[in-house]
């Protein structure tokens, strides 16, 4: 079977009804996990672009043209800043 799309949950819209404190905690779960595949490549894919859109400094996860996005570390936001735990 062809995954699609419609195979998988909305992700954007589900991340984007977070508050930053939820996302934070949903970012902090995937630091976690060490499985991968089709699906997860997906919700990473949704998860930092909603973490861009928030507008914080999230400098510590990003590579400078923001292709490269890190789960290495839980982290803690403090006055708009993603700073490591």
């Amino acid at each position: 079977m062809k995954n699609t799309d419609n195979n998988y949950p909305n992700w954007e819209a589900i991340l984007a009804t977070k508050t930053d404190e939820q996302l934070v905690e949903t970012y902090n779960h995937g630091v976690q996990l060490r499985a991968w595949g089709t699906a997860r490549m997906k919700y990473i894919h949704h998860l930092k672009n909603e973490i861009l859109v928030r507008n914080w400094d999230a400098s510590i996860l990003f590579s400078e043209d923001k292709n490269t996005f890190s789960l290495a570390k839980p982290v803690v936001l403090e006055n708009g800043k993603l700073k490591f735990q």
